[in-house]
């Protein structure tokens, strides 16, 4: 019997990682194509202001350093090529030597997820800034690069008069919500109908990139798979080259946000499961709670009584970040049943018997969904909230959260469940201790709730 509990614990594990899955798949198919031009052009601006604002570029306020490759002499206003590629400096001396200015920016800087900026707010702010310097020939700006990086510049800016992208992808990028309104088709095709060069990607892709240029009767401006070097300068011959420049531009202050409603960073409603409770008379008992259908939540049930049978007081929910198997001989657990109250001590989604096995992913794709994870996990414990303050079951009900990852789970609920009091302990002091993260506030700011205890109220 424990064997066939254990199974039933994996595959829900397993469960809410597939209910992940499906519903980024969802969303991304589900992202509205344009049928025609008028709808196509009609699409550029709201979605690149969907993309700055989920991205956080607005957010970013920092140094920009590059490096300039010029061509020889000095004193020409060149066209510019911004090179996105990871091997930048040893590949931009061939593009400057074929008349281009090219200026290779920093790609590997570190998110501030807590501002609501990521790693491509960082650089795409870097690019922004190197496009507005002077010196070169604004008719011929180009972008060559590969991933994630060159597709959103495709897409951002129209400054922009060629376009050669190497496997575009945009599905493992850490953009809030992207799966709510962009792919790499819907982005790529914001470029039509500029001339782009598009490398090593799906014929899927390409097939309906071409159908976006001839919206435009613009096909003939779409290429594919080859190089980008003598596809942007095919007759030029090699030239002389100035030494490699490092450049500074200082940082520009910004605007601070509003901050974000909880509601906003935690996305749209779960759907929600019927739920159902049958207790024995006993003083522990296992039973599962569906908080969303095809997501069973296990939890320990301890009864009041020395037997498990008396009338409680109150039900407890109590949730720790090394699982439920180790709240039992907690001290508040004991104290809870010494005063006649239940304890329901779960695993939401990610803890305890609920741990995910590609957590990583997990969080990622909830993140494109415009999700944050911990709202989803108190979700699950609200819900249990929720279902046991009914009135005709019990009006008493609290929370005890253990853990850093707990207490993070617990202040979301608390902004929603009908719990009457919350206390916890070992609590995280940042948002840190679970990216990845888009709230624009702080932690106390969450934990601002009458609610919170500092102490039991059992009595």
């Amino acid at each position: 019997m424990f064997a066939v509990f254990l199974v039933t614990l994996h595959g829900q594990s397993a469960a809410v990682q597939a209910d992940l899955a499906l519903r980024l798949r969802t969303a991304y198919e589900q992202i509205p194509r344009a049928a025609s031009r008028t709808q196509a052009e009609q699409s550029v601006n709201p979605l690149r202001s969907k993309l700055k604002q989920a991205i956080g570029i607005h957010r970013v306020s920092q140094v920009v350093r590059a490096t300039l490759f010029s061509p020889s002499p000095a004193g020409h206003s060149y066209p510019l090529l911004l090179l996105l590629v990871p091997e930048c400096t040893s590949q931009a001396p061939a593009y400057a030597q074929r008349g281009f200015l090219t200026v290779c920016v920093n790609q590997t800087q570190e998110p501030d997820l807590l501002a609501g900026i990521t790693p491509q707010g960082r650089i795409q702010h870097d690019i922004a800034r190197v496009l507005a310097m002077p010196g070169f020939d604004r008719n011929r700006m180009a972008v060559a690069g590969h991933g994630t990086t060159a597709v959103i510049a495709a897409a951002l800016f129209p400054e922009f008069t060629q376009i050669a992208v190497e496997a575009p992808r945009i599905d493992s990028e850490l953009i809030h919500g992207i799966a709510n309104f962009a792919d790499t088709l819907e982005l790529l095709a914001v470029a039509a109908p500029r001339p782009m060069l598009v490398n090593n990607a799906s014929t899927a892709l390409t097939d309906s990139l071409r159908d976006r240029y001839r919206f435009y009767e613009a096909g003939d401006k779409l290429f594919l798979d080859s190089s980008p070097l003598q596809w942007l300068a095919p007759n030029v011959q090699p030239g002389p080259t100035l030494a490699p420049e490092n450049i500074e531009l200082p940082a520009e202050s910004t605007i601070p946000d509003l901050k974000s409603s909880i509601q906003q960073i935690s996305g749209i409603p779960l759907p929600a499961a019927r739920m159902t409770m049958a207790l024995r008379v006993a003083l522990s008992q296992e039973i599962t709670f569906e908080t969303q259908p095809g997501i069973h939540i296990p939890a320990t049930v301890l009864r009041a009584g020395p037997a498990g049978g008396n009338h409680s007081n109150g039900t407890l929910i109590a949730i720790s970040d090394q699982g439920r198997t180790g709240l039992i001989e907690d001290e508040i657990i004991k104290e809870a049943h010494r005063k006649n109250w239940d304890v329901v001590a779960v695993d939401p989604r990610g803890l305890g018997d609920m741990k995910l096995t590609d957590e990583a992913a997990s969080q990622i794709a909830s993140f494109q969904l415009g999700e944050y994870f911990p709202s989803r996990q108190a979700t699950d414990v609200a819900r249990i909230i929720d279902f046991i303050a009914r009135p005709m079951v019990n009006k008493r009900s609290a929370i005890y959260a253990r853990g850093p990852k707990s207490t993070l789970i617990a202040a979301f609920a608390a902004a929603t469940t009908d719990a009457e009091w919350i206390l916890l302990r070992d609590a995280a002091i940042s948002f840190e201790i679970d990216p990845p993260f888009n709230p624009n506030f702080d932690l106390q700011t969450l934990l601002h709730n009458p609610k919170f205890a500092g102490e039991t109220r059992f009595e």
